[in-house]
């Protein structure tokens, strides 16, 4: 996960992620995917049902479950099924924003993507090349770091991805760019955990840094990039955090206390704003429809909106041996390739499957973060990227 939700000098500081892996798929995969399908597989085809019959069966215990199954031809599936609270009555509709964590890193390196379209940079751009001239300590190793290694955990920075970590990070700053660079400048005057292109270090800060060099050249917050370059151009109205108090009709976070679910009711953000381009986005599922079909059909070979064709394949091909790309892992799923990633930030969950073969992409969500229901997202992800006939609607 990104960041345990909770605030530095905590008594709970550094709790047990719902996983003991991080939320990236590339990681291990295999044992993730294989171990949790096993926990909660649905007993009735989904192709037979409508997807909110086959969500509400899936929901198990969680408070919320989401799912939106998409295809480039134009069709989309979306359900919600659950309440916003645990503990008060309110049924979710589809307009209810959900918080998918680090799968929103594929976004911001999507947004590097629109950028290097416009020949602002390059993927071999190199930190050193970027941000050498603004912080002359720059360790000599780490400015050799290009743009696609930071995107894809090649880069060699350390995770920052343990709230042991981010507890002794001190950034100064009246706005989140600025305490983006302060975060970037303490990152890259220490040396690295391992050489830039060596193998695969799931890095969090890795991302920072790449987001800090996309304001560089872009002349803006990476947040106000990605509005105007990517969410806007695709119809989408994403925001970026996870508000508490929740809004009318959406979600809050939960997480386990003493052993039970419990609304997430601290209004500190469970994700640092200066952390927010390696994952805190939220948005509905029409509008990660809406993201999902424009690299389902750049993956495909057709027409999209905002990113090439060429572009998105890059994005999505593997950096190096572990199969990592930039923004997504790799993963069979029903004997088809998958582009996948999983998300979280300790009060929401997200998984996300993009399978071209089959012209299909699937997403499922939850507002916590507990073990049992992340597994339940992950089964009804299982079952949805498996099915043989595409989800209805509705009844």
């Amino acid at each position: 996960m990104i960041a345990p939700p909770c605030k530095p000098g905590s008594a709970d500081r550094h709790p047990t992620p719902a996983f003991p892996l991080p939320d990236v798929a590339v990681k291990t995969p295999m044992r993730m995917l294989v171990a949790l399908s096993i926990v909660a597989v649905l007993a009735i085809p989904v192709h037979a049902r409508s997807l909110a019959e086959t969500v509400a069966d899936a929901r198990a215990g969680a408070p919320a479950l989401g799912a939106v199954v998409v295809s480039c031809k134009g069709d989309a599936a979306v359900a919600v099924e659950g309440v916003a609270r645990i503990d008060r009555d309110g049924h979710l509709g589809e307009d209810a924003r959900f918080n998918i964590g680090s799968n929103a890193k594929s976004m911001l390196a999507s947004l590097a993507g629109v950028l290097v379209q416009e020949r602002r940079i390059t993927w071999t751009t190199t930190i050193g090349d970027v941000l050498g001239k603004d912080i002359p300590d720059l360790d000599a190793t780490v400015a050799h770091a290009t743009l696609a290694q930071l995107l894809s955990h090649r880069s060699g920075l350390a995770g920052f991805d343990t709230g042991d970590e981010l507890g002794k990070v001190v950034v100064d700053g009246d706005t989140p760019s600025a305490q983006r660079r302060a975060f970037v400048r303490q990152v890259v005057t220490r040396p690295p955990a391992q050489a830039p292109g060596k193998g695969f270090v799931y890095s969090n800060a890795g991302y920072v840094v790449a987001g800090a060099m996309l304001e560089h050249v872009g002349g803006k917050p990476f947040d106000q990039l990605m509005e105007e370059k990517l969410f806007r151009p695709l119809g989408m109205t994403p925001r970026f955090g996870s508000q508490v108090p929740a809004g009318v009709g959406q979600p809050w976070g939960h997480r386990l206390r003493e052993g039970r679910l419990a609304p997430h009711d601290d209004p500190d953000p469970a994700i640092p704003a200066f952390l927010q381009p390696a994952g805190d986005v939220s948005l509905t599922l029409a509008d990660y429809a809406r993201y999902l079909r424009e690299h389902l059909c750049g993956l495909r070979g057709q027409s999209t909106r905002v990113l090439d064709a060429a572009t998105i394949q890059a994005l999505h091909a593997p950096q190096g041996e572990d199969g990592a790309g930039m923004g997504w892992g790799h993963y069979e799923l029903g004997g088809t390739h998958a582009s996948v990633h999983v998300g979280g930030t300790g009060i929401f969950s997200a998984f996300v499957a993009v399978q071209p073969g089959v012209d299909r992409a699937v997403a499922t969500v939850t507002n916590t973060g507990d073990e049992a229901s992340r597994a339940a997202a992950l089964a009804l992800l299982r079952q949805l990227a498996t099915q043989r006939e595409p989800a209805r609607r509705g009844p």
